[in-house]
């Protein structure tokens, strides 16, 4: 499932892994709908990613922006893209769009 919103998000397979900081086999398992033996970091990270889609769908109406918007230079972002700060800072991105929302 969280390879699907990726995929959404407009993120390839490295940059998804990155963000979930997995191994590619991790991945290919998420892929496939597996998640036994997943990395507890990692489940956490896409917890982060799906409250991150949630602000997303609450914050765009159209929830094609939302998906293009991951990609796109953010000046709260220090004209980075949340993809980009999302490798590093899940909860950075989250907080954000939770700040937007309230």
């Amino acid at each position: 499932m969280i390879c699907v919103l990726f995929n959404k998000w407009g993120l390839t397979e490295k940059e998804g892994r990155e963000i979930l900081g997995c191994t590619l086999d991790e991945y290919e398992a998420l892929k496939v709908g597996k998640i036994d033996g997943i990395d507890v970091r990692v489940g956490e990270r896409i917890a982060e990613a799906f409250r991150i889609h949630t602000g997303l769908r609450l914050l765009f109406g159209n929830p094609e922006r939302g998906y293009a918007w991951v990609k796109k230079p953010n000046k709260a972002f220090e004209g980075r893209s949340a993809s980009e700060v999302m490798k590093t800072d899940l909860i950075r991105v989250r907080k954000y769009l939770e700040a937007e929302l309230w």
